[in-house]
């Protein structure tokens, strides 16, 4: 199976960051990159394929096969059916703040992510690309937090990754004491997969996702992994805008985000390299 990272390219910095991100991943998991430019109309394809041309050209250096792909059509749905088009292992984007409509931004970025299937891996432009050293992980009552830990532990291997567990906190003591159970499951599960972690318990002094956020800053944190909702049953505990908070975070900290009913996707994207037991 040919393992391709799809990166929507706007030739803006931000886009450019998602690329270095995307390069750096394809080095290790052996991928190749697809760079896809949206337009509004078929008569501009021609000249957004020679842009893109031009930056492939300047990118050989990197030594990652890369390909053009030029579509008719908006973000929104554009930008799945790309990633289903090509069967994406991974989706590299960059999110621009909260700017203006015309940028792929906040809110808009979760739409996209909610009507794809891969994974996103979401960048700033104040982001630092530095490869992936540090995960960060919130955890909270929620089975999915469980599935997410496959994901993470194969991508710890990969990467030769630690992982930094953060876990909610809540007022309600059941609530409370489901995320310690979560938590201690967490804590079992990487330490059978030899993976090296730390943990800690949120205060509740701040809105989570600032905790998340402020902990990624202390460790360092090359990534943060968090769970869409929007497209399951369930519900985020943290409100609508815990996951849009996260992708456009202060620090810049690059997000990866799947979604919740997608989880057998992202399952076989390291499949190939380790025993997820």
């Amino acid at each position: 199976m040919e393992n391709k990272l799809l990166v929507p390219f706007d030739f803006t910095p931000v886009t450019e960051k998602a690329l270095a991100f995307a390069v750096e991943t394809a080095k290790i998991i052996d991928a190749q990159i697809v760079l896809l430019h949206m337009v509004g109309d078929s008569d501009k394809k021609s000249d957004a394929l020679q842009r893109l041309d031009e930056v492939i050209a300047n990118k050989k250096d990197v030594g990652i096969p890369m390909s053009a792909m030029v579509n008719v059509g908006d973000i929104f749905d554009g930008i799945g059916e790309a990633a289903s088009q090509i069967n994406a292992m991974m989706v590299f984007m960059g999110t621009h703040g909260m700017k203006g409509l015309q940028y792929v931004f906040g809110s808009n970025a979760m739409r996209v992510v909610t009507k794809s299937e891969p994974p996103f891996v979401i960048v700033q432009e104040n982001s630092k690309i530095t490869g992936i050293d540090e995960i960060v992980v919130p955890v909270d009552i929620q089975s999915e937090e469980k599935q997410i830990l496959k994901f993470v532990s194969a991508a710890a291997k990969t990467f030769h990754a630690k992982v930094f567990l953060i876990a909610a906190h809540h007022k309600d003591e059941w609530l409370r004491n489901s995320v310690i159970r979560n938590l201690q499951f967490s804590k079992k599960y990487l330490a059978e997969q030899g993976i090296q972690f730390e943990t800690k318990m949120a205060t509740g002094e701040k809105d989570f996702h600032q905790e998340v956020v402020d902990y990624g800053k202390e460790v360092e944190a090359d990534l943060i992994c968090i769970i869409n909702h929007n497209k399951s049953s369930m519900s985020n505990l943290f409100g609508n805008n815990f996951d849009q908070n996260m992708i456009t975070n202060q620090e810049g900290i690059p997000v990866m985000v799947y979604n919740a009913k997608d989880f057998k996707r992202i399952v076989d994207i390291f499949a190939q390299y380790f025993d997820f037991g």
